[in-house]
This record gives structure tokens, C-alpha cells and sequence, in this order.
């Protein structure tokens, strides 16, 4: 059993979970810590657990896009690009290809995934009433139809806005509900920048995936812009309004002036905008992971797999939003604590 459960938590692609983990615990934090609020441990037990069933939820969701993308054949036709010379990533849906797993053992998984994130969220439900039914049910509709027919949302350049309301808004509005029963103005806010940063990491995926995309039928935000260089431009718009989004929130007084320790975090986010203009002149040059870009973890296999070039920007947007969340988190413990 505990193979099993391993086997589909490493086919959910638990690196992704970043994407809404850091929000979730970012949004149980900030509730914590807040000055006006007065919890017990019921109201902290309620938040962890909405934090728990977030991850729950991602990896269902996405071993749902797993199974989608492959039972329309979209896998396939990816392959048979990278086949015939076009250049793509072709690695997913591995375990399936393999017979490691079927179809049907996918979809049941994934079900498994979204009913004991469900569990939580009803238990949740309980004690905090019908106004939790706003996120959790938002959330898993556009998880959803994120790639399931007949809405396929990814394939209509809606992709991003999906993760971004997601594991922005949706996710940290959740858990604060679940916590003290009611939004707080800190973490709508942060909601913002968080979202950003996640969407920004499937942007900057459908970027270096435009063409084989097109020819899949599948148009992401990225096509929508036009050309590579304005997805590029777009970019670097969405980091610059992650930061000013925090500081016109200490401005406001919305957020605590310790928030500002995120613009440490602004070296990174100029390295991953300069890497894609990289990628725009030479899509074969790879730059060498260092100790400062983050965690890249199986770098060796990624390499001979001829997946750098991806890899290493997709991990370089992961960990910019890990190291953005950090920050607030500690910023959010020393505007408590000092």
C-alpha cells in the first residue's frame, strides 16, 4: 500500500505542489499571526487541515490533467512531434506509457486524491458553514475543466488565469475562511503576488512549449500574446507587478513594512526574465544550476535527458515563488514577533 500511494504521489508530479502549498500555509500564517484575531486551537486545527487538503487537491487535479491529456490523445501527438524532429518535452505520462499503470487505475487515483481533499474540505464545511462552499467549489470546477472536456479550459489560453485564481485568491481565501471564518484584508492582498507567481510558472512552461502547443491544438496564454518575444515582454510585466503589488500594499498599510524583505528575492526573478530572452536568441544554451537559483533536484538525469533547457527555467520560476513565500512568512512572523 504504501508503494502505491508513493507510486502515485511521485505520477501526481509533487514538485508542482509548491504552486499551492506555499499559499495555503502563507495564508494559515498570516491569520495566525494577525494582531486582531483571536483563535483557539479548534480554529488552528481547521486551518492545517484546509492546508492539508490542499496539496491533496493539486495532486488529484493533476493526475486528472494526466488522464485527460492522454485519453484525447494529446500525449501522443507530443510524441510523435519530438519524433519528427520538433522540439518538445515528451515526458509525460511516463508510467503510463510504460504499463505501470493504466488509464482507469489513473482516474481512480485521481479520484482518490480529490475525495480525501473533499474530506477535508468538509469537515471544514462543518464547523465554518456554506460560505467555504465559494472557494472549494470554484476550485475544483476550474481544476477540472482545466484540461476535461467540454470546457478544456488550458487549450482556450485560460490555462494561467486558472492557476493563477487557483493557487492565489481561491486557495488563501480558503484557508483564512477555514481559520477565523472570514477573509482578512493581508491575505486578499497577498493573494495577488502569490497567484502571479504561480501562473507565471505554467507561463513561462507554455513559452518554451508555444510551438508544439500550436501544433497539439492547444493555445495558451502564451499564443494569445502573439509572439514569442511579447510572451516574454508579458513576462517580465507579471514579475514587476508581483512586487509592486507588495509594496503598494505596505503603502496602503495593508501589509506589514517587513513584506519589503521580498525584493531580496528580486535578483532571481530579473535571472529567470533574462534567461528567456536567452532562450528567445539560443533555445539550446543552458545555464549551469547554482546553489543561489534554488533546488534543481535530479539535474543529472534531466541533462541527459536532453531537458535542461526546459528544466532549468521551470525550476527557476518554482523557486522564485518558494523563495517569494518565504520571505512574507518570515515577514509576517517578525511583524508578530518584534
Amino acid at each position: 500500500m504504501i508503494k502505491k500511494i508513493l507510486f502515485w504521489i511521485n505520477c501526481s508530479r509533487w514538485p508542482s505542489f509548491a504552486q499551492s502549498f506555499w499559499s495555503a500555509l502563507l495564508a494559515l500564517v498570516v491569520v495566525l499571526c494577525d494582531r486582531d484575531q483571536t483563535l483557539d486551537w479548534r480554529d488552528v486545527l481547521l486551518g492545517a487541515l484546509a492546508v492539508l487538503g490542499v496539496p491533496l487537491a493539486h495532486a488529484g487535479a493533476n493526475l486528472f490533467d494526466d488522464y485527460f491529456d492522454y485519453v484525447s490523445h494529446a500525449v501522443r501527438r507530443r510524441k510523435e512531434m519530438v519524433d519528427g524532429g520538433v522540439r518538445a518535452r515528451s515526458q509525460k505520462c511516463a508510467y503510463l506509457d510504460s504499463g505501470k499503470a493504466t488509464t482507469r487505475q489513473l482516474f481512480v487515483a485521481a479520484g482518490v486524491f480529490c475525495l480525501l481533499a473533499t474530506i477535508c474540505g468538509l469537515v471544514v464545511l462543518v464547523f465554518r458553514g456554506p460560505v467555504l462552499l465559494i472557494p472549494i467549489a470554484s476550485g475544483g470546477l476550474l481544476a477540472f475543466f482545466y484540461s476535461a472536456p467540454p470546457f478544456r479550459l488550458s487549450y482556450r489560453g485560460l490555462g494561467e488565469v486558472v492557476v493563477g485564481l487557483i493557487f492565489g485568491p481561491i486557495v488563501m481565501s480558503g484557508v483564512s475562511l477555514a481559520t477565523c471564518g472570514r477573509l482578512t484584508p493581508s491575505v486578499a492582498w497577498l493573494s495577488v503576488p502569490m497567484g502571479i507567481l504561480a501562473a507565471n510558472i505554467l507561463f513561462v512552461h507554455s513559452i518554451m512549449d508555444l510551438d508544439p502547443d500550436l501544433r497539439a491544438g492547444k493555445r495558451a496564454l502564451a499564443a494569445l500574446l502573439g509572439s514569442p518575444s511579447r510572451a516574454v515582454a508579458f513576462d517580465g510585466d507579471l514579475l514587476i507587478t508581483c512586487y509592486f503589488a507588495v509594496i503598494i500594499g505596505v503603502v496602503f498599510g495593508s501589509v506589514s513594512p517587513f513584506a519589503l524583505i521580498v525584493l531580496a528575492t528580486t535578483p532571481m526573478a530579473i535571472e529567470l526574465f533574462l534567461s528567456m530572452r536567452i532562450y528567445l536568441k539560443d533555445p539550446e544554451k543552458v545555464p549551469e544550476p547554482k546553489w543561489f537559483r534554488g533546488p534543481m533536484g535530479s539535474w543529472e538525469l534531466i541533462a541527459r535527458a536532453g531537458l535542461g533547457w526546459f528544466m532549468f527555467r521551470w525550476y527557476l520560476a518554482r523557486n522564485l515563488l518558494t523563495f517569494f513565500a518565504l520571505c512574507l512568512l518570515v515577514s509576517t512572523l517578525l511583524a508578530r514577533f518584534v
